[in-house]
């Protein structure tokens, strides 16, 4: 045994390299680590170990069963039958060792059915195996470590079947002092203690010892490398024979891997040994970590089983690039120089900045952008022009039709492929033709896809199409007919970018290939249940993606290599007491004469779980080979050749070429009935036959001219109905058809006759619905249905069609002749008449949404068709906030048409499978789909919320007004929160109205504690009601202030409500409560009462300040009878007219202005003060300052808040200040809290101010001493101002 010094130096060299460039690197290769199912028969058992035979397949041991992984899957391969569970386990090329407690078993990897082996035991009471080991070379040893020793039982040669244990030989006693770990290398076993580390070399049955300079606290054997763990985390690369050690300062704590993927695992981290770029971190509660052959990294947790699957291309998250929040990227140039978006160019800068460089007139309908050395080209549907990059001027225009296609820029020239020709037009308009249409082939110059994406490489023209990617060749001015990358499953191509002179990105809607121009295979990265909304290149070639899960940025370079072989493995199907087993595939397969069919599975060891795998198959010298459909992962041969047959499989999966072909073998007897001489003896008694009918057919021709009439009459008959009818033969060949046949389908007889019965759909031919219809006929001899097809003419064409089999009896050939009648009436005008109904009764008139009828209907189907696989969707509630201001102030025409452009917003937004539905007034609903989450489904859910707000952001245009709007949300999940539509409805409902009262503009998932929340509303609402007459209200009264008088000049009245039971509840919580249940008009009017007492109170007292403020509800204020309540309250109490003055919001005068502006002139005509509160938080005209009679103006809080750091909102309030004061109206500030806001509005001229800077709300009894006492510590203000004068 000899281990190289220099190999192990080498390692740890590369290492040392590896740690040194990847500080910048790209880091993941991996998929985050996804859950597995566990087989049924083995999921209560702990899993033992992960490993991996010869073919590459991955296995798991687990206590009472072995399992393997196929088709996405772990599926049970056998049920062990031992007296005790497995402890430990050893792949060993076609078979795995088990350990249990006290005996070792070889199990078959490839036959279920062959028994397990005993390969040895141990019979001692408390001994017990703790682990399995084994060399690699040829015979294998195998190692058997036990609490007591260690054991040396030798394997045998491969194929060599073993009858009986062998005994275990023992090689070293623990003791009392057992090693700290074992592991087995290439041709030996390594024993580690606290400061040795001992080698057996099983060839030369000798022990060798390194002293260790400090302690291992663990060590992994590599191929012929000893790596180990230091106490302080570091790497050592050991060597029992020269007894050197090599260091590395790698943190870890374990090393997990094989020769190929060597990893070390650092807390929650795995990071490869030789690229430390590549790094993963493992699932909570990780144990029995294995990484196979192809880099999968599999893990047991104790609740599942985890993989991280490989990927050839490097990926990271990345942050939004600087185009993502205002381009998409078919806005912009396929180098990311240019981006053209509602007729504005923009150029990106050096420092990552997009500047407006110039304004198109009308460019809406430009859709494109590309640019050359000279020219930035721009066009659409109808048009294309040329801009010069210097001038910035349109230096060529022409019209064009929306099918042609633009491509292939160069320095001064573009080309367009119209029906007529291609040509190639430069920058200053000059038509050039390259192809006309003869040369062409006189049909059209359009290819057979449209695209108007596209980049030229090495002189070849490349398009993303729906079909997948197209090509031209400049050189000889040709469209490829066939798609370019075949290798990789068909899908719709978003787009096409250059990575370099050899390589393209391919970007689908779930994965991204790096595809090779010249092989046409490609490197691909999947996205899994993570779909791709929008990608574009970076500056370094590199690509980044708009996902689902955000922004993600995926790397060409440094791939990592790949072998060929996709451990593809062929197994044969066998039925053995009714259950299906799969047995590998010897050289010759044989199978007995009463055999119909050979049925095969496949499986790939190498495949990522979205990967697809495609197999064909031929007979050894055939020249056609057969394609098959891998759903199943299966193939059913039928119609076996008969004698010795040898057939050729290849697979390959998606992106990569045939792999190269595997052969099986199989006899199949040559069967009686294929003899010669009955096949001769057949043909002789079919000759007799044929002489017997032939004589009696001359005895019947009058029965034949019988036939002739009666065939006249059915014609006469078919030919008379209004219904189309067809009548084809045994083989479903239709022979004949009536003139309504005509009539309806466009189809004449030369047209059909000889062919089946055919519907055709959008697509193509509807095989399908075909098949069914003559299953059914067959089985039963009548089918009937309303069905779609088309006329001939390619309109749609609804049908009421019955299919009959008919049996007549041929008295001339004396036989039973089997027909198919068609018979068919039109009825597509009565379904289009459904289908308006169901429009109507299914969809919004207003927004053309989904109605609820048709949102439940949705709701219903998504339970019905939910899978285990994607087991929630969401159902979302959107409710506009402030709509009802919105509303009352522009009124319903414009409000009808805000919600218009509201739903088209967020309908613009919304992935593809969302159902946006209108539930009514300003309530939308959204239909959130299974297959679009992909772990936590709240994180989608947040994803879409944070779409809707970021789209109704940017203000509306409504009749030349901009309106701001923003949404609350709330969301329900299906199960977790109900199973019933009108659960998860009311389980949003819920959610939404606790936004709503924590402050909207907001999205919240339902939680059953909102339910408390809920009951919780309706029980101070019925406390409310008891409150009015339990007389448990209070008024308090807030001062208003004076600056430069330093008075107190008046106050607001303030309700208040002391329940009994919750103390002091805030007028926040019960106001809106009190609007809705119609109890607001009661509480104005007491507050109002109240007033008119407490004033009388302070007249006597002589405490009485200015005017009392009360606040009337906009409710209340627009009741026609409102002015009589108010004037016969005012009668009752006294003539206190001169004290009050009613607050009325913006909001409550923009409802109905005309009703408003009456009731503002009868009240001042009675002597009332009127004071416009919340002004600038509505959406009134400015105009309405001059038209209604107000004597005061409040600014709102908004405005003052951030007065002091805002130059937006000192600009905003002084502009207020000024217009008051031209317009002869006095003005005040609330929500004054520091003495810097209100020395700053008095600076701007306004003198009357409120707010805690000047006191908090007080009751009654306070007024007195606030009016003599606590007033004057506002003289600061004025002392202030005259110290800067």
């Amino acid at each position: 045994m000899k281990i190289g010094y220099p190999r192990i130096v080498s390692r740890l060299g590369m290492l040392l390299l590896a740690l040194t460039l990847s500080v910048t690197a790209f880091a993941q290769h991996h998929t985050d680590f996804i859950p597995l199912s566990i087989p049924a028969p083995h999921m209560l058992e702990s899993n033992v170990r992960f490993g991996q035979d010869q073919q590459g397949q991955v296995w798991l041991v687990s206590e009472n069963g072995l399992s393997v992984f196929r088709d996405v899957q772990f599926v049970s391969f056998r049920t062990f039958d031992f007296t005790a569970a497995a402890r430990t386990a050893k792949f060993i090329g076609h078979h795995v060792l088990i350990g249990t407690e006290q005996r070792v078993l070889k199990v078959s990897l490839a036959d279920p059915n062959i028994p397990a082996i005993e390969l040895t035991k141990f019979s001692q009471p408390n001994e017990q195996i703790r682990s399995l080991h084994s060399t690699i070379s040829e015979p294998a040893t195998v190692f058997v470590e036990t609490n007591l020793a260690l054991y040396r039982v030798p394997l045998g040669p491969a194929g060599v079947v073993q009858k009986a244990p062998v005994e275990a030989e023992i090689i070293k006693t623990w003791q009392r002092n057992p090693p700290l770990a074992v592991d087995s290398g290439k041709e030996g076993i390594y024993l580690l203690y606290a400061d040795t580390l001992e080698f057996y070399d099983s060839t030369e049955q000798s022990w060798q010892t390194q002293r260790l300079s400090e302690s291992i606290l663990s060590f992994k054997v590599l191929d012929e490398d000893v790596i180990g763990v230091s106490t302080d985390n570091r790497l050592m690369s050991l060597n029992v024979f020269n007894q050197s050690t090599t260091t590395v300062d790698m943190k870890a704590t374990e090393i997990i891997g094989n020769t190929e993927n060597v990893y070390v695992r650092d807390g929650v981290f795995l990071t490869n040994v030789e690229r430390p770029n590549i790094r993963i971190k493992e699932a909570n509660f990780a144990s029995n970590i294995f990484i196979d052959s192809y880099h999968n990294i599999w893990l047991s947790t104790p609740f599942d089983i985890q993989v991280a699957w490989w990927h050839p291309l490097a990926s990271k998250r990345s942050e939004m690039p600087s185009w993502g929040a205002f381009f998409a990227s078919s806005q912009m140039s396929p180098d990311g120089t240019y981006a053209f978006k509602s007729g504005v160019l923009y150029r990106l800068s050096p420092e990552a900045r997009w500047n407006p460089v110039w304004q198109s007139q009308g460019g809406q309908d430009l859709l494109y952008i590309d640019h050359s050395e000279k020219y930035i080209w721009l066009w659409g549907e109808t048009r294309l022009l040329a801009l010069d990059k210097q001038s910035l001027t349109i230096s060529m225009q022409l019209t064009k039709s929306p099918e042609d296609i633009v491509f292939n820029p160069t320095s001064n020239r573009i080309s367009v492929a119209s029906k007529q020709q291609i040509v190639t037009v430069s920058g200053l308009g000059q038509v050039s033709q390259v192809k006309n249409l003869e040369a062409c082939g006189g049909q059209t110059c359009l290819p057979n896809f449209a695209s108007n994406q596209s980049v030229t490489v090495a002189g070849e023209a490349y398009f993303a199409t729906n079909k997948g990617l197209y090509g031209y060749t400049v050189a000889n001015q040709s469209f490829a007919t066939e798609r370019l990358d075949y290798l990789n499953q068909l899908a719709p191509l978003l787009s096409v970018y250059k990575y370099d002179a050899k390589h393209l990105w391919l970007v689908y809607p779930d994965k991204l290939a790096l595809f090779d121009t010249e092989n046409k295979t490609s490197k691909i990265y999947y996205s899994d249940l993570n779909r791709i909304f929008d990608a574009h290149l970076t500056s370094s070639n590199d690509m980044v993606l708009n996902t689902q899960r955000g922004w993600i940025e995926v790397s060409g370079k440094n791939g990592l290599s790949t072998d060929n072989d996709l451990g593809f493995v062929i197994q044969q199907i066998v039925e053995t007491d009714g259950a299906q087993q799969l047995k590998a595939v010897n050289e010759q397969i044989e199978i007995t004469d009463d055999q119909s069919e050979l049925r095969l599975a496949f499986n790939a060891g190498k495949q990522h779980p979205s990967q697809t795998l495609s197999i064909r198959f031929k007979y050894q010298g055939d020249s056609q080979w057969s394609e098959v459909s891998m759903f199943n992962r299966s193939l059913t041969l039928k119609n076996l050749r008969q004698g010795s047959n040898i057939i050729l499989l290849q697979a390959r999966l998606e992106g990569q070429n045939w792999q190269h072909a595997k052969s099986i073998r199989y006899m199949l007897p040559y069967r009686f009935f294929q003899t010669r001489w009955v096949l001769a003896f057949v043909a002789g008694f079919l000759l007799v036959l044929v002489a017997i009918i032939a004589y009696e057919r001359f005895g019947r021709l009058k029965v034949v001219f019988k036939a002739i009439k009666q065939q006249a009459f059915i014609t006469s008959l078919l030919e008379s109905t209004r219904e189309g009818v067809w009548i084809a033969n045994k083989d479903r060949e239709i022979q004949s058809v009536n003139q309504a046949f005509v009539d309806i389908t466009g189809y004449q007889l030369d047209q059909v006759e000889g062919a089946s019965f055919q519907l055709h759909t959008d697509f193509g031919r509807n095989h399908e619905v075909e098949s069914l219809i003559w299953q059914e006929v067959i089985k039963s001899g009548f089918w009937s249905g309303e069905i779609w097809t088309k006329r001939e003419n390619g309109e749609k064409l609804s049908i009421d069609l019955s299919v009959t089999r008919v049996e007549t009896e041929n008295k001339v050939l004396g036989k039973t002749d089997v027909r198919f009648v068609g018979v068919f009436s039109d009825v597509t005008e009565r379904k289009k008449s459904e289908r308006d109904l169901r429009q109507l009764a299914t969809r919004d008139p207003l927004t053309n949404l989904a109605n609820r009828t048709l949102f439940i209907e949705k709701i219903h189907h998504s339970i019905d068709t939910i899978s285990q696989i994607n087991p929630h969707f969401a159902v979302m509630f959107l409710d506009l906030d402030n709509f009802k201001k919105v509303n009352e102030s522009l009124g319903p025409v414009q409000g009808d048409e805000l919600l218009r452009l509201v739903g088209e917003r967020i309908a613009g937004c919304l992935a593809k499978g969302i159902s946006l539905a209108r539930m009514g007034g300003d309530e939308f609903a959204l239909l959130i789909p299974a297959h679009l989450f992909s772990g936590v489904p709240a994180f989608y859910i947040k994803r879409v919320a944070t779409d809707i707000q970021r789209e109704l952001q940017p203000a509306f245009l409504v009749q030349n007004i901009e309106i701001s709007i923003t949404a609350s949300m709330g969301v329900s999940i299906f199960p977790n929160h109900g199973d019933k539509p009108e659960l998860l409805m009311r389980c949003a409902d819920t959610a939404l109205n606790r936004v709503k009262i924590t402050g909207r503009n907001n999205c919240l998932i339902y939680d059953h504690v909102m339910d408390d929340m809920a009951n919780d509303r309706l029980s101070l609402e019925s406390e409310l009601i008891r409150a009015i007459n339990n007389d448990e209200f209070l008024v308090y009264y807030q001062p208003k202030y004076k600056i430069k008088e330093n008075e107190v000049c008046g106050f607001e009245a303030l309700i208040r409500w002391q329940n009994p039971n919750r103390g002091l509840v805030p007028p926040d919580q019960f106001i809106s409560m009190a609007e809705d249940n119609g109890l607001i008009r009661q509480l104005d009017f007491w507050v109002l009462r109240t007033v008119c007492r407490q004033i009388k109170t302070w007249l006597d007292m002589g405490t009485m300040r200015g005017k009392v403020a009360v606040n009337i509800s906009a409710l209340n204020f627009q009741q026609a009878d409102f002015c009589d309540s108010v004037f016969s309250l005012i009668n009752e109490e006294g003539d206190l007219i001169d004290y009050i003055e009613l607050e009325v919001t913006e909001t409550a005068m923009m409802r109905d202005p005309e009703r408003a502006l009456q009731s503002i002139n009868l009240l001042k005509s009675k002597g009332f003060s009127i004071a416009l509160d919340d002004f600038g938080t509505g959406h009134s005209s400015l105009g309405y300052l001059k038209k209604f009679p107000i004597d005061r103006l409040k600014i709102d809080r908004t405005f003052i808040k951030e007065i002091e750091f805002s130059t937006q909102d000192r600009n905003i309030t002084s502009v207020i200040v000024q217009l008051a004061k031209h317009l002869g109206i006095a003005v005040i500030a609330e929500g004054i809290e520091t003495e810097e806001q209100a020395y700053l509005l008095h600076v701007m001229g306004c003198n009357e101010i409120q707010g805690y800077f000047v006191s908090r709300p007080i009751i009654a009894a306070q007024v007195e001493s606030f009016v003599k006492v606590d007033a004057r510590k506002l003289q600061g203000i004025n002392e202030r101002d005259k110290a800067l004068r």
